[in-house]
């Protein structure tokens, strides 16, 4: 009986074979593009373990010859991490209360209330969330060093308010 279909030496079909091919390739080169995308990461993180005559050891070594842990003793004693950690803290959290806050109003305002230009205001509205951040970043940076606030607090929490994510 002919089904129509050819048949190789092992029993699957040339159109089976083509797609496990298709799927394989696609999977190797997947595999491949994930290689080359985590390696810096790899590279990063083995190097911050080795000493600094393994870093510029020729040829590089590819994996350190024991974990040196002088690099982090000396990074953390030559800078106030906590400090800065509290600071990223307090930023993030008035910058997310008063984004949470203005939106929730602006948000019960336009659903609840009708009011002339309320379609207008609400695509200028759309129309700035469109804007990248890092578009705002120099003029934000000028004002703030202008107003002698750029390495404040201050600074960090009034530029989260008002811009776009």
């Amino acid at each position: 009986m002919n089904t129509g279909r050819t048949r190789t030496l092992t029993g699957v079909s040339r159109g089976t074979q083509g797609r496990l091919l298709t799927g394989l390739l696609f999977y190797a080169a997947l595999i491949i593009l994930l290689m080359i995308t985590l390696f810096p990461i790899y590279w990063v993180v083995s190097t911050s373990f080795k000493s600094p005559l393994e870093v510029y050891a020729m040829p590089p070594r590819w994996s350190p010859g024991g974990l040196y842990l002088q690099n982090y003793i000396a990074a953390l004693k030559g800078t106030p991490v906590a400090r800065y950690l509290l600071n990223s803290l307090v930023v993030s959290l008035v910058a997310t209360g008063a984004a949470v806050a203005l939106g929730s109003l602006a948000a019960y305002a336009f659903s609840r209330y009708t009011f002339r230009g309320k379609d207008r205001l609400f695509f200028l509205i759309l129309l700035l969330r469109m804007i990248p951040t890092i578009v705002t970043a120099l003029p934000l940076y000028i004002i703030y060093s202008r107003l002698g606030i750029s390495d404040t607090l201050k600074s960090g929490g009034a530029r989260c308010v008002p811009s776009p994510p």
